[in-house]
């Protein structure tokens, strides 16, 4: 679970150390970062989820991101600064850095700071113990720590470093060229299994902007053979991806009918067809089957958002984003998926960008219990992005939701752009 997290000079996101809880709700006007903010914090993700190409998974992200308008260029940045606060089940907690320089030539995109460093100073030190750190002192070289907290002596092992790629994604390259840290049964045990731990983590990272659902590409008869093992950006394989878990777990496609008819009564069965090398799929609504591409694009919406919310627990998804979950939903529909998301066992952590006043309505009672974290974006304040205090809150939402005083612009969790 990512405890907190820290952007600075990212597009329009500036952040230290926020705290999140389980599931984290932004809200705010348009262009005031909270689709930036999710690509901040998915950045590491989309880096170790990359496919392989002729550059590396850090260039892949950064180009991706449009080389140097990854960083807020109205100030004239070259550089952004992410930090993540990690636990990792049995792991020590961890704090994990990436820093990097941008520029319109590719030569001038490199990193220039990534480390590991424990999250806690244990007692005796001055600052957090460090795992590794690489570019700091000097482009292209790493200093990793050969020794744990608890040992008297600490050696710290140099090796060159490819400034082009993170240490997360070079590991294996590094252990094959340099045999001393291979030999070195801290940095081949200890650091090693950290970073495998971190490797696992960002590759079930699940982030979606609803706004690039191909709804046109999720309609259309799809190969039989196209990968269904994850959920592409785009939603264009949403049909293989049901069919895969409806084969793999038994109880899937009870639970997603189950999650189905809460917003759709009148759905009795769903239908997976394949003929031709072709695959698609039919809702039973009425007594009669139904394609995909006679039903409304809300709907279509919708059967993509469920599918992230009752995939099986097996499957482990780390952390789950999505950015305006409300789009082309009715405000029934909107209720009933917010209480989803709050039922939710397919994810450990969730993030959830909306506009919506009736789908933020539902996470009153889990915000005031401290379940729920409520981040409010504006540009144009002191705090770019706050965390709404539920104390400081309690009297105001007597008798009142969320929602209520976003749709009166209430100054302390505003509201409608002025």
């Amino acid at each position: 679970m990512i405890k907190s997290f820290t952007c600075s000079d990212f597009r329009n996101v500036l952040c230290s150390e926020l705290p999140f809880e389980r599931i984290n709700i932004l809200i705010g006007p348009n262009n005031a970062g909270k689709s930036n903010f999710i690509r901040a914090l998915s950045f590491a993700a989309n880096m170790v989820g990359t496919s392989q190409t002729d550059v590396t998974g850090f260039l892949s992200e950064l180009k991706r991101n449009g080389w140097n308008q990854a960083v807020d260029r109205r100030e004239k940045k070259e550089s952004f600064r992410l930090a993540w606060h990690f636990e990792l089940g049995e792991e020590y907690p961890v704090v994990y850095t990436l820093c990097a320089n941008v520029g319109e030539k590719r030569g001038d995109n490199y990193i220039v700071e990534e480390s590991l460093d424990a999250a806690r100073i244990r007692s005796g030190s001055q600052k957090p113990y460090n795992y590794f750190c690489c570019h700091r002192k000097e482009q292209g070289k790493g200093e990793f720590s050969t020794a744990g907290m608890d040992q008297v002596r600490n050696n710290r092992l140099i090796v060159n470093v490819d400034r082009n790629e993170t240490v997360l994604l070079q590991m294996d390259k590094l252990f094959f060229d340099n045999k001393e840290m291979f030999s070195t049964p801290f940095v081949r045990d200890r650091i090693r299994k950290v970073l495998e731990s971190m490797r696992l983590y960002f590759r079930s990272f699940y982030s979606y902007s609803c706004t690039a659902f191909h709804i046109a590409a999720i309609r259309e008869l799809q190969d039989e053979q196209a990968d269904g093992s994850y959920l592409k950006k785009d939603g264009s394989n949403f049909v293989n991806v049901y069919a895969v878990l409806e084969e793999t777990y038994p109880k899937f496609k009870e639970t997603y009918i189950h999650m189905l008819k809460k917003q759709m009564s009148d759905c009795e069965d769903i239908r997976i067809s394949k003929a031709g090398g072709k695959i698609w799929m039919e809702l039973k609504v009425r007594d009669c089957y139904y394609s995909l591409s006679e039903l409304s694009d809300g709907t279509v919406h919708l059967l993509v958002l469920l599918l992230l919310l009752s995939m099986p627990e097996q499957n482990g998804i780390s952390m789950l984003a999505v950015d305006e979950p409300e789009m082309n939903l009715h405000p029934a529909w909107q209720k009933v998926l917010a209480n989803e998301i709050l039922r939710g066992q397919s994810f450990k952590q969730c993030f959830i960008s909306t506009h919506s006043p009736e789908f933020l309505d539902e996470f009153t009672d889990e915000f005031l219990s401290g379940d729920v974290g409520v981040f409010v974006f504006d540009p144009l304040s002191r705090t770019p992005i706050l965390k709404l205090n539920r104390e400081e809150l309690r009297s105001e939402l007597t008798g009142w939701t969320l929602g209520d005083l976003y749709r009166i612009g209430d100054p302390m969790i505003g509201g409608w752009p002025q």
